[in-house]
C-alpha cells in the first residue's frame, strides 16, 4: 500500500479547510442582505452630501440564519480618484436586522459609494451594494447649509431672498435649507460638521426628548466647535428648561407677554410690512438672566426682545421669542428677512444668479482655471511649494519628450545606417539609447527633487478662556522622496515634545479630547484637479483607510509615490487648553474699545500680535517672553481696512516669496473672513469657514492673534525611515478668546506663585 507524503496530506487538509470556509462564507452571504443605505444629514427623501466634510451614513442589514461578526466597509473616492475606506465593526445574531452608522467623506461631485461586508479577517463574504445617487444631492464645500428641525415658516424662502440668491462657480445655489429629523441626528460631533447652522423649533417637546436621548452631547459639541444653533423658545419653555440644552442658553425664557407693536424687529430686518395688524397683539417670550449668561439683545429697541444671542465655546446660540410656524408670523410677508437676520447671513447688494456666468466652460473661461475661487485653494497652493525643490517646467518636459522621440527614432536609424553602417546593431543601440536617456532623466530629477522628506505645515490653535476649551486645525503637505505607505494623524502638541512638529509614535490617549479627525485636503475649486472637478488620473492605485477611535482619527496605508505630494487636514477639540499664552486684564471702554494690559506667559515671543475687539484692531507688534503690553484705546484701526491692507498681494499666487508669506497671512484672513472687504470676499471660504469667528466679535469677545514658533498640533507619521531628518517648515498661529474684567478668570490661569515662576523662567518679570 502506497503511503502519501506528509506534504501532500498537509496541502490536502488546507485545501479542504479553505473549501469549507469559502462554502460557509458563500452560504452566509447568500442569506445576508443590505436592505437600505441612507447617506447624508437630511431626511431620507432628500439626502445631501457635502464634499470635504464628514457626512453620516446609515446601513440596514438583515442577517441570515447564523450569527455573524465582522466589519461594514464604506468605500468612496477622494479627489485624486483613490479609494478611501471607513470601517465599522458589526455583530448580528441569527436572523437579526441591525442599523449601523458610519461616516463618509466624498471627494467628487459624482461619488461612487460602495457598501460591503467583510469577515473579521477582512475577507469579502460577497455581500455588497452600491448607493444610488438618484435621490442624493452632492454640494460643494462653499455652499452654506442650514438644518431645520420642526416647522419654521419662511425659512425655506431664504435661498430665493434678494442678496442670497447667488450661485457657485459650478452653478449650485449658495445656500441649502435641509429638513432634519431629530431621531436621525448623529450622536457624534463629526457627523454634524456638514451643517453651518441649525434651527430648532421647540414647539414639539418630542424633539427635545429625542435630542436628550443620546444626541445632546454631540449637538452641544458642534456648537462649541463653531456651529450656530437657533432655538425657537416660544410655546414649550419649560420643556426647554428641563432639557440638557439649558446650560448653553444665553438667557432664560421665564414667561410671556402680549405685544401690540413689533416695529423694532421690523426695522431691524428692513421690512415695511407690519407683523401684526392695527389693534392686534402677538404673544412673545420674556427672557431673564441675560447678563448672568452673557446674552445680548439683538433687537435693542424692543420693549420685549425677540432675539437674544450668546456664545458657547467658539459657536453661537440664538433664542427666538415668537412662534414661527403659526399665527401672525406665518402670515408675515417678510419673515424670510427675519431669518436672514437671526441666522446672520450676509446679503449682497446685487445678485449673481446667472449660472452661465459662473460656468467654467462658458465664454472667457477655459477648461483649466488658473484663478483660485476659494481661500482654501490658495492655501493649498502655498503649502505645495517647497524650498529647495525646483518645479519641472512644461517646456522642459516637452523638450525631453521630443529629444527622446528623436533619439529612438531617426537618431537610432542614422546611427546604425550611416555611423556604424550595420543596421542589425539596432538590437543593441536601441536599448542603450533608452537606458541612457532614462538614466539622465532620473539623475536630473534626483538633482531637482532630492532625497529628503519635506513637510510644509500650518497650525491654528484656538483657546477659549471662558469655556476652558481649545481646538486645533492643521494642514500639511508631505513631499515623499520614495514610494511609501504612510500612517498619519494629528494630535495636540503638549508637554516637552511640543517643540517637535512631527513625531513617529502615537501619544497616549487624551481623556479630555472631544473629537479628533484626519482627512485629505484639496482645493475646492472647479479647476483641473480640484474637488469640484476631480482628476481621474492617479499615480497610486492603492486604497487607504480611515482608522482609530471613532474610525476617522487617522489614515492608514496612504500611498505617496516618489517625488510627489499629498495634502492632509487635521482637526481636534479638547476640554482643556494645552497652553495659556497670556494673562489678560482688559476692560471695556466706550462702545467698541478696550483698555488694559496683556502679559505673555510663554517662554517665547508672541510675534505679529494683534488684539481684535468689535470692529477695531490694536497692532501690538511683538510681545517678548514674560513682557506686558498696555492696550491704548485711542490707537486702533478699523478691522475691515486692516484686512484690506493686510491682504494686499496675498490673494494672487505671484512672486518668489509668496508661498512663505501666504502661509502666515491666509489663515489670518480666514479667521476674520466675514469682516473682510468685498474684494477679499470675492473668494469664498468654504472648507475653512469654521475658522471665521467674526460673528463672535459683536458679542464682546476680545481676540488676541499672534504667531508662535512651537506647533499647535503634531503630525504623526508611523513606519517612515529618516523621519528625524525630515525638513519641516512650521507655521503656527494662536488665537485666544479673552474675557473682560467683569468675567472671572481666576480658575483659568495659574496662581500668583506659578505665574511668577513662569515669568522668571521666561527671563523678564512684567511690571
Amino acid at each position: 500500500m502506497l503511503k502519501s507524503p506528509r506534504w501532500f496530506l498537509t496541502w490536502f487538509c488546507l485545501i479542504c479547510m479553505t473549501t469549507f470556509s469559502v462554502s460557509s462564507t458563500q452560504a452566509q452571504s447568500a442569506r445576508m442582505v443590505i436592505e437600505r443605505i441612507d447617506a447624508g444629514i437630511s431626511a431620507p427623501e432628500r439626502s445631501v452630501l457635502r464634499i470635504g466634510q464628514f457626512n453620516p451614513i446609515r446601513v440596514e442589514i438583515k442577517n441570515g440564519p447564523s450569527a455573524f461578526s465582522g466589519q461594514l466597509q464604506v468605500i468612496t473616492d477622494d479627489p485624486d480618484g483613490i479609494e478611501t475606506v471607513t470601517a465599522t465593526k458589526i455583530q448580528l445574531g441569527a436572523g437579526q436586522v441591525g442599523t449601523f452608522s458610519s461616516l463618509i467623506n466624498p471627494g467628487q461631485m459624482m461619488p461612487r459609494i460602495l457598501i460591503r461586508v467583510v469577515d473579521e479577517n477582512g475577507r469579502s463574504i460577497g455581500v455588497a451594494k452600491e448607493l444610488s445617487l438618484d435621490r442624493v444631492l452632492v454640494i460643494e464645500a462653499s455652499v452654506r447649509t442650514v438644518g431645520m428641525i420642526g416647522p419654521a415658516s419662511g425659512l425655506e424662502q431664504l435661498p430665493g431672498l434678494p442678496g442670497l440668491a447667488s450661485s457657485t462657480r459650478t452653478g449650485q445655489k449658495n445656500l441649502e435649507i435641509l429638513n432634519l429629523d431629530a431621531s436621525r441626528l448623529p450622536a457624534r460631533v463629526e457627523g454634524l460638521e456638514s451643517l453651518d447652522s441649525i434651527v430648532l423649533d421647540t414647539s414639539n417637546p418630542e424633539f427635545l426628548n429625542t435630542i436628550d436621548a443620546g444626541r445632546a452631547t454631540a449637538l452641544k459639541g458642534w456648537v462649541a466647535d463653531g456651529g450656530h444653533l437657533v432655538i425657537v423658545a416660544a410655546t414649550q419653555r419649560q420643556a426647554l428648561l428641563d432639557s440638557s440644552l439649558k446650560e448653553i442658553l444665553p438667557a432664560i425664557p421665564s414667561g410671556s407677554t402680549r405685544s401690540f407693536d413689533l416695529g423694532a424687529i421690523e426695522s431691524l430686518v428692513g421690512s415695511r410690512n407690519p407683523i401684526v395688524g392695527t389693534g392686534k397683539a402677538i404673544t412673545v417670550t420674556k427672557f431673564d438672566q441675560l447678563q448672568e449668561r452673557g446674552g445680548m439683545v439683538i433687537d435693542t429697541a424692543s420693549s420685549s426682545p425677540l432675539l437674544v444671542r450668546g456664545t458657547h465655546g467658539f459657536g453661537r446660540v440664538t433664542l427666538v421669542g415668537v412662534d414661527v410656524h403659526d399665527g401672525p408670523f406665518a402670515a408675515w410677508k417678510d419673515r424670510a428677512l427675519f431669518w436672514s437676520k437671526a441666522l446672520e447671513l450676509r446679503r449682497k447688494l446685487t445678485d449673481t444668479t446667472d449660472i452661465n456666468s459662473n460656468d467654467p466652460l462658458s465664454k472667457s473661461a477655459s477648461f483649466y482655471q488658473n484663478k483660485a475661487g476659494d481661500l482654501a485653494a490658495l492655501l493649498r497652493s502655498s503649502i505645495d511649494q517647497f524650498q529647495g525643490i525646483k518645479v519641472v517646467g512644461f517646456g522642459l518636459v516637452v523638450s525631453m519628450i521630443l529629444a527622446y522621440l528623436v533619439a529612438i527614432g531617426p537618431g537610432d536609424y542614422l546611427l546604425v545606417k550611416y555611423g556604424l553602417k550595420r543596421p542589425e546593431m539596432t538590437w543593441l543601440t536601441f536599448p542603450i539609447i533608452v537606458l541612457a536617456i532614462t538614466s539622465v532623466t532620473y539623475m536630473l530629477t534626483y538633482r531637482m527633487k532630492g532625497q529628503d522628506l519635506r513637510i510644509n505645515k500650518i497650525d491654528v490653535l484656538d483657546i477659549d478662556y471662558i469655556s476652558k476649551t481649545s481646538r486645533g486645525w492643521s494642514v500639511a503637505s508631505i513631499f515623499s522622496p520614495v514610494n511609501a505607505d504612510y500612517d498619519s494623524s494629528f494630535t495636540p502638541a503638549e508637554g516637552k515634545s511640543s517643540a517637535n512638529p512631527i513625531r513617529s509614535d502615537e501619544p497616549a490617549a487624551v481623556s479630555e479630547m472631544i473629537y479628533k479627525t484626519t482627512r485629505w485636503y484639496d482645493s475646492p475649486d472647479d479647476s483641473l484637479g480640484g474637488s469640484s472637478r476631480p482628476s481621474t488620473l492617479s499615480l497610486s492605485a492603492s486604497r487607504y483607510s480611515y482608522a482609530g477611535i471613532g474610525g476617522v482619527e487617522k489614515l492608514e496605508g496612504l500611498r505617496i509615490p516618489i517625488w510627489s505630494t499629498k495634502s492632509l487636514q487635521g482637526r481636534w477639540m479638547a476640554q482643556t487648553p494645552p497652553i495659556m499664552p497670556v494673562r489678560p486684564d482688559l476692560s471695556r471702554t466706550g462702545t467698541d474699545r478696550v483698555s488694559g494690559r496683556l502679559t505673555n506667559l510663554l517662554d517665547e515671543p508672541l510675534e505679529d500680535a494683534i488684539l481684535v475687539y468689535q470692529s477695531q484692531v490694536y497692532d501690538l507688534k511683538t510681545i517678548a517672553a514674560g513682557a506686558s503690553v498696555v492696550i491704548n484705546p485711542t490707537q486702533t484701526q478699523n478691522l475691515t481696512g486692516y484686512i484690506d491692507r493686510f491682504s494686499t498681494n496675498e490673494l494672487r499666487n505671484t512672486g518668489a516669496d509668496w508661498a512663505l508669506r501666504a502661509r502666515s497671512k491666509l489663515p489670518r484672513i480666514m479667521m476674520f473672513y466675514d469682516s473682510a472687504p468685498s474684494t477679499v470676499r470675492e473668494l469664498s471660504n468654504g472648507p475653512m469657514n469654521r475658522l471665521d469667528l467674526s460673528k463672535l466679535l459683536p458679542l464682546n469677545r476680545p481676540m488676541l492673534v499672534a504667531r508662535i514658533k512651537r506647533p499647535g498640533s503634531q503630525l504623526v507619521l508611523k513606519g517612515i525611515r529618516g523621519l528625524e531628518a525630515a525638513k519641516v517648515d512650521q507655521t503656527t498661529l494662536v488665537r485666544c478668546l479673552l474675557p473682560l474684567s467683569s468675567e472671572s478668570v481666576a480658575e483659568l490661569l495659574p496662581g500668583k506663585e506659578a505665574t511668577g515662576e513662569a515669568l522668571a523662567q521666561a527671563g523678564t518679570i512684567a511690571k
